[in-house]
């Protein structure tokens, strides 16, 4: 609807494709055994944060930061009243502190987990211990001014034009 749109994830993806040596922090802390052949193995970092809280705080604390100087340095180039920053983990992150208005976009779970699994290739299990160090949906909508649901029965786009107008009104 021509509004830019930053995906965090997105963004969180580049980072592991950086140079070795511009990886130092994360080599300091995980060590060699999260690198194959110079390059970040998100496999075998994913087995260690996904079972070790303080591993997974320490992980976000390299990223996030990096995230937000991506965001707002591409933010800074946009021609726009407003942009949609994207993100999966925005509150848990607190990059939701940088955002005018919150949209969450909501679904049952047992559709956010096979529509995941379609796209990633995980198991239900790799899903779910993500979706578990997440909020749950009734703690998110504590922080949102709008929602959309994008379940497969109602029409979305009309939720989005309508989330819209009401941001431009802003």
């Amino acid at each position: 609807m021509g509004i830019p749109v930053f995906n965090s994830d997105d963004h969180a993806k580049l980072f592991y494709i950086q140079k070795e040596e511009d990886l130092s922090e994360l080599r300091e802390f995980f060590g060699s055994g999260v690198f194959k052949e110079g390059m970040v193995d998100k496999k075998a970092l994913a087995s260690i944060v996904f079972n070790d809280k303080s591993a997974l705080a320490r992980l976000n604390s390299i990223i996030h930061p990096w995230v937000k100087k991506q965001f707002v340095n591409w933010s800074a180039l946009q021609k726009s009243d407003f942009v949609i920053r994207e993100a999966a983990i925005l509150i848990e992150s607190n990059s939701y502190l940088d955002c005018q208005s919150i949209i969450h976009v909501s679904a049952p779970k047992e559709l956010r987990i096979m529509r995941t699994q379609k796209r990633n290739s995980w198991t239900r299990a790799e899903v779910l211990a993500r979706m578990d160090k997440q909020l749950s949906e009734e703690e998110r909508l504590k922080y949102c001014d709008f929602e959309i649901l994008n379940d497969d029965q109602l029409m979305v786009i009309p939720q989005i034009e309508g989330v819209l107008c009401q941001l431009r009104k802003k």
